[in-house]
């Protein structure tokens, strides 16, 4: 693999320390699981510790990789904590990197949607508001 490669590198090639390349796939591992248990503020942690890591490191196409499997996971649980700006960030920045990725493209459209829905929901709200009417409570005097 890239990764082994690297480690053993001539001394002219890129080395990087073997906890440098495990401990965003650890994270970004237990991120899925933590998903699949229904731990998503926990595996949005994750996925943010995983990209920190990543982004200390020079790995060329294995580190893209696990950045784009991170921001996937991280997109994933922004989305079921409901935090669509947030998750629909991470699946656009996934996409910059590989645009081709299936998961990926599958997930922006549910995302946009829930985005679209959200903003609707709340110039609803707002138009509905008894202040927008001006039958509201009185604004406070400046002080």
């Amino acid at each position: 693999s890239e990764a082994l490669s690297l480690l053993s590198a001539p001394s002219g090639g890129v080395y990087i320390p073997t906890e440098m390349l495990l401990l965003p796939v650890l994270y970004s591992n237990r991120a899925a699981s933590l998903l699949r248990l229904g731990r998503n503020g926990d595996a949005e942690r994750d996925c943010t510790a995983a990209l920190a890591a990543i982004a200390g490191g020079r790995g060329g196409d294995a580190c893209a990789r696990q950045r784009i499997k991170a921001l996937y996971r991280r997109a994933s649980a922004r989305f079921l904590l409901e935090d669509d700006r947030g998750a629909l960030a991470d699946a656009l920045e996934a996409l910059s990197i590989d645009g081709k990725n299936r998961e990926v493209r599958g997930l922006v459209p549910k995302i946009q949607r829930a985005v679209d829905m959200s903003g609707r929901a709340a110039a609803a709200a707002a138009a509905s508001s008894p202040a927008a009417d001006g039958g509201g409570p009185p604004a406070a005097a400046p002080m």
